[in-house]
């Protein structure tokens, strides 16, 4: 971001001593005779250097921003002398010491530009409110899937600033909304999520999706960032991930057995119940004895110990995803998981091989319903419903089967997800092969949450390491026959 003409009125332009190693005769011979792109560094300012381009030169500046990450910006034009220039990209890292966005500056002026420029039909828009009211809702129902979680929770968080015009929001807002969020328990978790969700509103205003005219010139939270961590954040943090790292191991044997346990003594009951309706007035219901599944959460659970998949995408499973190649044999099951639907142009895709214990399932589950073609392979029975069955149903029932078989309270539905990864991992398949099977566009998440060594693991890794080390370390060689 070009800083051309920047006024610098507090500082000395007669220094005593030289800010730069760049001399005026230096500095005159590169933009005259350095071929394009060749650069001209500074040795007493780290990051400065002067860039040759086709038609002149550019200082810039390499420095890490407020977030960490590596930027380099253009600060002023190859007019501008060497002693000029460093001043520039001193004060500039003055401003970062000081946790100022050295960007800001530019970005008030663009702003101010705008506002001055728009009509007054625009900037009505830039009540919260209304923006969030008449665009952005329409905007994120039609586009979202989570669209309405979304909204209801900037609702619910910023509701009280829905008076206030966007371009006048400031970190002091933000600030006080954080340590009433925080003293009212909420987790930083929530809080930063909510805070990522009113910050994208604000961009979606300053970059409008559509061909509309945007209202903002910039996001006036673009630079502002949530509290430093306390030390109580990062004790709640590592104790939240050792509970999600022991939700991620593989399930035990013994607790295996207590779900199979539990699967088959709930389908007992379902049976029993069934037989006691016919028996008492309702003959015409279908009998259940003879059927493989006498309930659909049997076949529902063992689809997510099989696949791993998410309990919605399993709910919203349809018997047109499941395609058969006649070329080659093959079924497949091919979904976009709900989760990314509405991530990116082209989100994850999965291609599951349906074989074996999976395809006996399935055939066994479409003959009892009467081998349908089409439709919601767990149809749901409410005519006034979507047409899925209601995720609280198949929560419902998974409470029912772990109380029947004994198996752990806590133990969640997504085990059989973490399950499925983690025995893939254990038995050391390709990252990329497990992120295609569970609906991942790569495999960051399962290296980062899935590949913790145990102490035997480390120790046998350790043990081969040295037995194919060939050479003795110095001061251990074996003594030679000589000596």
């Amino acid at each position: 971001m070009p800083y051309n003409g920047y006024i610098l009125a507090t500082r000395s332009r007669n220094l005593r001593y030289s800010s730069t190693s760049i001399t005026v005769s230096r500095f005159d011979k590169f933009k005259t005779e350095a071929a394009d792109r060749k650069q001209l560094g500074c040795k007493k300012i780290p990051g400065l250097f002067l860039l040759k381009l086709k038609t002149g030169a550019a200082w810039r500046l390499r420095y890490s921003d407020l977030d960490g990450k590596r930027v380099t910006d253009t600060i002023a034009s190859g007019e501008v002398k060497p002693e000029q220039a460093a001043l520039i990209a001193l004060d500039i890292r003055a401003q970062l010491q000081k946790g100022i966005s050295p960007r800001t500056e530019a970005e008030t002026r663009k702003r101010v530009l705008y506002d001055s420029q728009k009509g007054a039909d625009n900037r009505e828009y830039l009540n919260i409110g209304r923006y969030f009211e008449e665009i952005y809702s329409p905007y994120q129902i039609t586009h979202r899937r989570t669209g309405k979680f979304i909204l209801n929770g900037i609702r619910n968080h910023y509701g009280h600033l829905f008076d206030k015009d966007m371009d006048t929001l400031t970190g002091a807002d933000i600030k006080a909304w954080f340590y009433d969020k925080q003293e009212k328990g909420l987790s930083r978790v929530t809080i930063t999520r909510e805070f990522r969700a009113f910050k994208a509103m604000l961009n979606h205003a300053a970059r409008p999706a559509d061909d509309s005219k945007p209202v903002l010139a910039i996001n006036p939270l673009s630079g502002v960032r949530l509290p430093e961590k306390t030390l109580a954040d990062r004790e709640t943090e590592d104790a939240s991930e050792k509970v999600a790292e022991k939700k991620r191991n593989i399930i035990p044997e013994s607790v295996k057995e207590q779900i199979r346990k539990g699967l088959d003594l709930f389908a007992d009951y379902i049976q029993t119940q069934r037989r006691n309706s016919r028996e008492h007035g309702k003959a015409h219901l279908t009998d259940l004895d003879d059927v493989d599944y006498p309930h659909w959460f049997i076949p529902f659970t063992h689809i997510a110990w099989l696949t791993g998949m998410r309990p919605g995408d399993i709910r919203n499973m349809r018997w047109e995803n499941i395609l058969h190649n006649r070329f080659n044999g093959q079924t497949l099951l091919n979904f976009t998981p709900s989760k990314t639907k509405d991530k990116g142009e082209s989100p994850a895709k999965v291609q599951f091989p349906v074989h074996g214990e999976l395809q006996d399932l399935l055939n066994k589950w479409r003959n009892q319903n009467g081998n349908p073609q089409s439709g919601h392979v767990f149809p749901s029975n409410n005519p006034r419903g979507s047409g899925i069955i209601d995720k609280k149903a198949y929560r419902r029932h998974w409470i029912r089967v772990k109380k029947m078989g004994g198996a752990p309270d806590d133990l969640d539905f997504y085990c059989f997800r973490h399950n499925f990864i983690s025995q893939l991992v254990l038995q050391g398949a390709p990252v990329l092969a497990i992120a295609r099977l569970v609906g991942h566009k790569d495999g960051t998440m399962i290296s980062r949450n899935y590949f913790h060594l145990g102490n035997q693991d480390a120790a046998d890794i350790v043990a081969k390491f040295s037995q194919q080390v060939s050479t003795p370390a110095p001061g251990l060689a074996e003594p030679s026959d000589s000596q």
